[in-house]
């Protein structure tokens, strides 16, 4: 089938679905009390025991793959994949992909000037496993940063969708619909984490969505960006 056969509320309809396996994360935590029971404290979730993280953030990220995996498909099967999000890789890739780590590096020291937190992100990630898990601190670290990487994929599909739905609605392929719909979707999913995280995702979106329209729909320099901004 032809992409023009599917509507914008089929695209919105299966960018929800991926919103929801999104929210994963909080439903593994109420499975978490309950096999853990009092070994667990979800105040602090990562003073808990290493394998205690480590289980958590396994079980997330397989029904992440499983979640990103199964919508890939349908879209594949349905649409015209490259008129969603681009997977080519080409010699004009690289200028998009610079762009990307710039504008992540501007990003992440504009949030160090607000912050003071030491800089990079994974590194003090790290430093902080060390000190509550000891020698177990790098196998914790890399289950972390593989989270980070998976979450990275299904946001910037995330984000790929909306911009379609926005494009298709509203006539328009330079105006990034994608970063207001990941604003309306994962960003205010943020508000649990306090208002000034919630506000900062929500302009981060905006950014990141017009990245994307600026990258021309490209996956690389988009996952690029996302996976950066997450671990420095």
């Amino acid at each position: 089938m032809k992409s023009n056969e599917l509507g914008g509320m089929d695209y919105f309809s299966l960018g929800l679905l991926i919103f929801l396996a999104l929210g994963m994360d909080i439903v593994v935590s109420f499975i978490d009390k309950l096999i853990w029971q009092d070994n667990i404290g979800m105040e602090n979730f990562f003073s808990n025991q290493w394998y205690v993280l480590v289980v958590h953030w396994m079980i997330v990220i397989i029904l992440w793959i499983i979640g990103g995996v199964l919508a890939y498909k349908w879209l594949k099967r349905r649409s015209n994949i490259n008129d969603i999000i681009s997977f080519e890789i080409r010699k004009d890739l690289l200028p998009m992909i610079s762009l990307a780590i710039v504008a992540s590096i501007l990003i992440t020291v504009f949030e160090w000037i607000i912050s003071s937190q030491p800089l990079p992100q994974f590194y003090r990630e790290f430093s902080s496993f060390y000190r509550n898990h000891g020698e177990v601190a790098f196998i914790v670290w890399i289950f972390q940063n593989i989270y980070y990487l998976v979450e990275s994929m299904l946001v910037v599909l995330l984000l790929a969708l909306m911009q379609k739905v926005g494009e298709l609605w509203f006539k328009n392929t330079v105006f990034p619909f994608g970063g207001i719909g990941l604003l309306l979707t994962w960003g205010l999913g943020h508000l649990s984490k306090g208002l000034a995280s919630c506000i900062w995702i929500c302009l981060f979106c905006l950014i990141f969505g017009w990245l994307f329209v600026k990258a021309k729909r490209r996956w690389w320099p988009s996952l690029i960006f996302l996976f950066l901004q997450f671990i420095i």
